[in-house]
C-alpha cells in the first residue's frame, strides 16, 4: 500500500474547435492553474488512435519524430500553446493537453 499526495489541477483548453483552410496556421492553447506541474503533453487523437505530439519539460519542447516539422510548442507563464505552421488534411484531429508532476517516459537506467 502506498500513499500519494494529490492536488486538483484545472486545465482549460481553447478553442473548442477550429475550421481552417489548407496551409493556414493554427493555434491551440492550454492553461493550468498550478505551475508546479513541470511536464505538459499535447496529444493528437484520430478516431481511436492517440499519439503524443510534444512533451514540454518546463519551457523546453521535445517533439515526437512525426511532429518535429510543422509544429511549434511554447510556454508563457501558466499557458502552453501548440501551433501548426501550415495545416494539412492529415492534421485534422482532436488535440488534447495534459499536465503532470512527473514524466511518463522512463529510462532503462543503463
Amino acid at each position: 500500500l502506498g500513499c500519494v499526495e494529490s492536488q486538483t489541477v484545472l486545465i482549460t483548453q481553447w478553442p473548442r474547435s477550429i475550421v481552417t483552410h489548407k496551409n493556414s496556421p493554427v493555434e491551440m492553447h492550454c492553461y493550468q492553474n498550478n505551475t508546479d506541474y513541470t511536464y505538459v503533453y499535447w496529444y493528437k487523437q484520430s478516431g481511436k488512435h492517440i499519439q503524443l505530439v510534444v512533451m514540454l519539460v518546463g519551457d523546453i519542447p521535445n517533439y515526437e519524430e512525426e511532429f518535429k516539422s510543422g509544429f511549434k510548442a511554447v510556454k508563457s507563464g501558466k499557458q502552453w500553446s501548440v501551433n501548426i505552421t501550415s495545416a494539412q488534411e492529415k492534421d485534422g484531429a482532436v488535440y488534447l493537453c495534459a499536465a503532470s508532476l512527473h514524466s511518463d517516459v522512463h529510462s532503462s537506467g543503463l
